[in-house]
C-alpha cells in the first residue's frame, strides 16, 4: 500500500472572482500555478484529474462543466510509479484544501489516464508511463481520501467531455478521435461511453489501414497509428523533402502545415497520404456506426481551415451516403481543459447525476 505524506499549500489570495497564485520557490519544489473563478452556483461538484507525460492537470468542476478551480503539476522525466502517484495525492489534497475553504462538498474524484483500464485496475498500455500496469489506483485513493474514485483511459474522458459539455452536447451517437504521437479515442453509444467488453475495444489508432504495411509501437503491420499521427506525418515530410537537413530540423507539424499552404511539393505529399489513410478510417467508422458527430482533437485542426475541409472532402469521397447523412465532422471545442472535464464528467455519470440526451430533458443516469 502507498503511503505519503500530505502537504497543503498556502490558500491562495483572492482578487474578485480571479485568483492566481505561486507556491514559494523553495530549493527542491517545483512551481504550481493556480487559478479560481469565484462564481459559484449550487451544483454538485467533482474533481478531475488529467494524467500526462510530462504534467498532471487537475481541477473541481460543477455538473454544468463550469471549471471552478484548476491547477498543474509538472512530472519530471523518468519519475517512478511511487512519485507520480504521489504528485496524484499532492493534487488531491491542493483541490480539497481549495474546497474545504469555498465549502464545496466533493461528489467523487475521476482520473483520465493514458493505458488499458478495467473497473479501477490499470492492466497496462501506457507506453510513457513507468511500471503503469497492475495498478489499482482507483482503490488506492479510494481508501486514502474516503472518497468514490474512478478512473478511466485519458481519451476516453475527453470524448466524454465533448459530449457532455462541448462540441457534441445534446448528441446520442459520438466518435472522438484524438490525433498526436499516437492515436487515441472513444466512442458514446446512445448516450454512454462505450469501450467494448470490460474497456477493452475503441483502440482507433491500431485500425488496420494497410495490411503489411509499417510497423507499429503496438507491434502489429498497417496501423492507422503508424500512418496519420502526428509522428508520422513529421517522419513522412522528412522522407519526403529533398532538402534533407533543412527537413530534419522540422518538428512541429504547424511548420509542415505553414509549407503545405506554401504548397511544397514534400508538405502536399505528406498531408495527402495523412488525409487519405485518416479519412479511410474514419470513413469505414461512419459506415458502421453512423454517428451524428466524428470530433477530431489534437493540434491538427489548429493548423488551419485547410485541415478540416480536406479531410471532411476526403470522407465524403468514401463514406455511403446513407450511414453520414446525419453526420457531421468537427474540430474539438474544450481544447486542454477536456481531460479535467471529462475526469468530472465520469464522476457525475457513474454517481447517478443528470444526464443530457438528445432531446434537450434531463433524464438520470442509474
Amino acid at each position: 500500500m502507498y503511503t505519503f505524506e500530505k502537504e497543503r499549500q498556502p490558500f491562495p489570495l483572492l482578487f474578485a472572482n480571479q485568483a492566481v497564485f505561486e507556491t514559494n520557490k523553495k530549493a527542491g519544489r517545483r512551481q504550481i500555478k493556480f487559478s479560481v473563478d469565484r462564481t459559484m452556483e449550487t451544483h454538485q461538484h467533482a474533481l478531475g484529474i488529467a494524467l500526462g507525460e510530462e504534467s498532471m492537470s487537475y481541477g473541481v468542476a460543477d455538473s454544468d462543466g463550469k471549471l471552478l478551480f484548476r491547477g498543474v503539476r509538472s512530472v519530471e522525466a523518468g519519475i517512478s510509479r511511487e512519485g507520480i502517484i504521489e504528485n496524484i495525492i499532492k493534487c488531491i489534497d491542493d483541490a480539497l484544501f481549495w474546497c474545504e475553504g469555498n465549502k464545496i462538498t466533493l461528489a467523487g474524484l475521476g482520473i483520465g489516464t493514458p493505458g488499458i483500464i478495467d473497473n479501477g485496475l490499470i492492466l497496462g498500455g501506457a507506453e510513457n508511463l513507468p511500471e503503469w500496469d497492475n495498478l489499482p489506483l482507483g482503490g488506492l485513493l479510494s481508501r486514502r481520501f474516503d472518497l468514490p474514485v474512478f478512473v478511466d483511459n485519458d481519451k476516453n474522458l475527453e470524448g466524454l467531455a465533448e459530449f457532455r459539455f462541448g462540441c457534441a452536447k445534446g448528441d446520442q451517437d459520438v466518435v472522438f478521435i484524438n490525433i498526436g504521437t499516437t492515436i487515441g479515442g472513444t466512442m458514446i453509444i446512445n448516450g454512454r461511453l462505450y469501450g467494448g467488453h470490460r474497456n477493452r475495444g475503441a483502440e482507433f489508432g491500431h485500425l488496420i489501414v494497410e495490411p503489411n504495411g509499417r510497423r507499429c509501437s503496438c507491434g502489429a503491420a498497417g496501423c492507422l497509428e503508424a500512418y496519420a499521427s502526428t509522428s508520422a506525418l513529421l517522419n513522412d515530410y522528412k522522407t519526403f523533402s529533398k532538402q534533407k537537413r533543412a527537413a530534419a530540423a522540422i518538428s512541429q507539424v504547424r511548420q509542415v502545415a505553414d509549407r503545405y499552404l506554401q504548397k511544397e511539393t514534400a508538405a502536399v505529399k505528406s498531408f495527402d497520404l495523412h488525409f487519405d489513410y485518416l479519412a479511410t478510417a474514419i470513413a469505414g467508422l461512419i459506415n458502421v456506426i453512423s454517428p451524428q458527430k466524428v470530433i477530431i482533437a489534437g493540434e491538427l485542426p489548429e493548423t488551419g481551415a485547410f485541415y478540416m475541409e480536406n479531410l471532411r472532402k476526403r470522407v465524403a469521397s468514401l463514406v455511403l451516403k446513407e450511414t453520414s447523412v446525419f453526420t457531421s465532422v468537427v474540430p474539438a471545442g474544450l481544447g486542454d481543459e477536456a481531460g479535467i472535464l471529462g475526469a468530472a464528467a465520469l464522476v457525475f455519470e457513474r454517481c447517478g447525476s443528470t444526464n443530457l440526451h438528445p432531446n434537450g430533458n434531463l433524464e438520470k443516469v442509474s
